[in-house]
């Protein structure tokens, strides 16, 4: 009796401590990092159990782990050609890594606080970084000047989006606006002030004709780039909009919050049309991949979720046990997911190679 009460004992031991890990802030200090997804005032934290049982749950697809963050890394975005990983996080860094041979190549330093979202130039040659620092930073890709910082928010950043033509860049943050940048000049184009909460996601539409926001009001707010105009609001989550992506071919709106739900939404009429919950946990980020066929999404239960949409199959959920998903990208070929991670490391599964 005496061997299996310790057992029993140490199992709860187990839990417990992982429940605290689990729930805690990665470092001292980074209580505004976790308000900005919501964890901290709104509470979506998984159950712990389901969290045990992520975390020994064994992933189908190989993936390997890039080290060299030292703290929370929240965002991952490929370059145009494949070649390249940049991801940034809370130890303020920007690091571009080398898909080929998955080594750092390069580490830019410049904003004072977390990095929060990252986003390539279509032509490659330039990164745009939101910062908790109230800025954008432009950098040149090979030389890692800053070619320019985007001041005019009043608070910290969530999120940033090139425009298709590379003309623009969009950034949303906590002052509950959204600014559309001309990106020669370094000058607000539009100061967009529709939503009542903080801007957590922005995305344009592959035309570039409409910016997606989404925000802790709930609400997904449609923009015409080209008169700063709301055009529609999109209702139906019950708890903050986290992210939103546009399909490849412009026609969906995906988005996920922080009430466990992906949406995925008519682009032209605003009518949702699927409701997904397969996280255990929120939404916290989206990625489609380049053919469309299948949307990832990261969430707070240590998983990213890979859904084929257009057939009925079962989804395949890649475990990283690396806590919180705060950002998942496709490489431009497909063949490779990205997910940036809690455990200050950025996951890279390979979509092509299935573990034996």
């Amino acid at each position: 009796m005496k061997r299996k009460f310790l057992w029993t004992e140490l199992l709860i031991v187990v839990v417990l401590l992982f429940f605290y890990a689990s729930s805690s802030a990665t470092e001292p200090g980074n209580t505004k990092r976790m308000d900005t997804n919501g964890g901290s005032e709104g509470s979506f934290f998984t159950n712990p159990l389901e969290k045990l049982r992520q975390y020994f749950k064994k992933s189908d697809v190989q993936y390997s782990l890039l080290k060299g963050h030292r703290n929370v890394v929240f965002a991952v975005a490929f370059s145009p050609d494949g070649r390249i990983l940049a991801s940034g996080g809370a130890d303020e860094d920007l690091i571009l890594w080398d898909v080929a041979s998955q080594r750092s190549s390069r580490t830019f330093s410049g904003h004072g606080d977390t990095i929060s979202s990252i986003a390539f130039s279509p032509d490659g040659k330039t990164i745009a970084s939101a910062s908790y620092d109230n800025t954008v930073i432009l950098w040149d890709v090979v030389t890692g000047e800053k070619r320019r910082v985007l001041k005019g928010h009043k608070d910290a950043l969530n999120a940033v989006a090139f425009s298709p033509d590379g003309m623009f860049v969009a950034s949303g943050g906590w002052d509950n606006t959204v600014i559309i940048w001309d990106v020669e000049s370094g000058t607000p184009v539009h100061v967009l002030t529709g939503h009542s909460g903080r801007v957590n996601a922005v995305a344009f539409s592959p035309d570039g004709r409409t910016l997606a926001s989404g925000g802790r009001d709930m609400i997904i707010n449609f923009w015409d780039t080209r008169t700063g105009k709301r055009t529609k609001s999109l209702t139906g989550h019950t708890a903050w909009v986290l992210s939103v992506a546009f399909s490849p071919d412009g026609k969906t709106l995906a988005s996920g919050g922080a009430d466990n739900v992906i949406k995925l939404w008519n682009a032209d009429t605003g009518e949702p049309f699927s409701n997904f919950e397969g996280h255990n946990g929120a939404v916290l980020s989206l990625s489609f991949s380049p053919d469309g066929q299948w949307l990832a999404s990261g969430g707070d239960d240590s998983s990213v979720t890979m859904r084929k949409l257009a057939a009925d199959e079962p989804d395949r959920r890649l475990i990283t046990r690396c806590g919180y998903v705060f950002s998942v990208a496709f490489s431009p070929d497909g063949t490779r997911l990205a997910a940036a991670n809690k455990e200050k490391t950025v996951a890279l599964f390979d979509l092509e190679n299935k573990v034996e």
